[in-house]
């Protein structure tokens, strides 16, 4: 019948285009810095819950981040011209990778003078093999790449940070946002991240799973506020991660639903079955 053939050729079609494997949205949130923080990434927080990430340094009792274990390379700039690419050097680091001076670079980045009010500046993040190159700037500014470093393939997961500056009499309002985010690589084409915005000292971060071979991220970042004194003690920060397997199950309510389906459905076949028997 000529409706058979149209959903053959139909099916032939979505057989032969290629699956688009977009970045998938693992965890966002707003608020706070000192909530965020715990919340998130401290033990006890999501990231310790959902993939088993544990500290057991006795130093947990005022700093208590599970990332260290996973971060393999972060893009960041900074209020205290903290700028660059900071890599680890040991697997897994034992200290977040920006507690350390970023790599060797080209050029320089000054927040003051590279960084104006209001103004985007465009930064990029790429994975070309065992490879990474961060950018800040357009022209002769500053980039920095890393050696070859077999750790870095592994990476499968980014992490969007913006910790916005505080308030003060001089300066009662500040926004720091990472705006016009478009990732490609082996699997997906120009995908749209969206904007992260943080406000007067809030803390915002978006994680994406499915890194996949080499990759391009672009963006831009942009720094406002209001009063007379530029704001200090602010980061935005892209971060490569090595994620584990996710170690949560199926809560028992959910398990009971899939239960009774299970025996609805085998319930309904028999009944059939009873049917056609019969009639």
């Amino acid at each position: 019948m000529p409706w058979r053939r149209f959903a053959a050729a139909c099916l032939l079609v979505l057989a032969a285009t290629p699956a688009r494997a977009d970045l998938n949205l693992l965890f966002s949130n707003l608020g706070p810095s000192n909530i965020v923080d715990v919340g998130y990434e401290n033990v006890g927080g999501w990231l310790a819950t959902t993939y088993g990430l544990g500290k057991s340094d006795p130093a947990c009792v005022t700093n208590c981040t599970v990332l260290p274990a996973v971060e393999r390379a972060v893009g960041q700039v900074a209020g205290n011209n903290a700028n660059g690419l900071f890599v680890a050097t040991a697997i897994p680091p034992t200290q977040a990778l920006t507690n350390v001076p970023p790599i060797a670079g080209t050029g320089s980045f000054n927040v003051n003078t590279n960084l104006p009010q209001n103004t985007a500046v465009p930064f990029t993040m790429s994975r070309t093999g065992n490879v990474i190159t961060y950018t800040l700037g357009t022209g002769p500014l500053a980039s920095w790449t890393s050696t070859s470093q077999p750790f870095l393939s592994a990476m499968d997961t980014l992490q969007f940070r913006l910790r916005s500056p505080g308030t003060s009499v001089n300066t009662p309002t500040t926004l720091l946002e990472m705006s016009n985010l478009v990732y490609s690589d082996m699997a997906v084409t120009g995908q749209n991240l969206g904007t992260l915005s943080a406000t007067n000292g809030d803390v915002r971060i978006a994680l994406f799973g499915g890194v996949t071979g080499n990759f391009t991220l672009s963006g831009t970042y942009l720094l406002n506020w209001t009063g007379a004194t530029r704001p200090t003690g602010w980061n935005s920060q892209v971060k490569g991660l090595d994620l584990p397997p996710p170690v949560s199950t199926p809560e028992p309510a959910s398990l009971a639903l899939l239960a009774a389906g299970l025996a609805g459905i085998g319930w309904a076949r028999r009944r059939k079955a009873s049917k056609a028997f019969f009639f």
